[in-house]
């Protein structure tokens, strides 16, 4: 167990140290915003948590797949609507997140989504 702790941490620490690496690269660049979201929200943090439940089995790695597209599906339509109501106040794009993750958590967790699916 020490050895997949340690691999783990490596590996979690070589993807953090490439993120690090990359916001400090373009810390100064117009586009330092778009590069954090793109690096950090989408394939780094899936490779990783993947990786980590490869060692438990591939139906482990394929029910976080579709678990995770569910979130990314429903984040995606956070999304667009926050760029659909962009001129709306800044708490009120982050109230109307915030009400919106509690709904989505509640709908997961009170039908027992992760039982159905």
């Amino acid at each position: 167990m020490g050895n997949n702790v340690a691999l783990d941490a490596l590996i979690g620490g070589l993807i953090c140290g490439g993120f690090s690496f990359m916001t400090g690269r373009y810390y100064e660049s117009i586009n330092y915003v778009k590069i954090i979201a793109f690096v950090y929200a989408a394939p780094c943090l899936y490779f990783y948590l993947l990786y980590v439940l490869s060692k438990d089995s591939k139906t482990a790695m394929n029910d976080f797949t579709i678990h995770a597209l569910i979130g990314t599906i429903l984040t995606v339509i956070l999304m667009t609507l926050t760029l659909l109501f962009r001129s709306k106040e800044r708490i009120t794009l982050i109230v109307g997140n915030l009400i919106a993750l509690i709904i989505i958590l509640i709908w997961y967790f009170y039908f027992e989504i992760y039982k159905l699916i």
